[in-house]
């Protein structure tokens, strides 16, 4: 998996030949893709953090100075979505 990360949002590209089996697995893909390109983050539920928000995952620096999050988990599968178009784009809040 490619992760292209700006200030506006994370995009993610498959290689053919990859695949993702759930939502925990791709952010678990972007915790480690992230970790490589030398950020320090970590995937937690948001629940935890005290956001009230029903989101299952998301990946935040250490600091939470920013995060990267499903803006749409409501209506869609981010596994199904990215695994169909072979790329998806992830909303970024914060400062990068």
């Amino acid at each position: 998996m490619k992760v292209k990360l700006t200030k506006h949002g994370c995009t993610l590209i498959l290689a053919p030949s990859e695949r993702v089996r759930s939502e925990s697995a791709l952010f678990y893909a972007l915790r480690n893709e992230l970790r490589a390109q030398g950020h320090d983050v970590i995937k937690k539920c948001p629940g935890k953090d005290r956001h009230l928000t029903s989101a299952p995952w998301y990946i935040r620096e250490r600091r939470a100075a920013w995060c990267v999050y499903d803006g749409d988990y409501a209506i869609r599968d981010c596994a199904k979505d990215l695994n169909a178009a072979r790329s998806l784009t992830l909303n970024v809040m914060g400062d990068l």
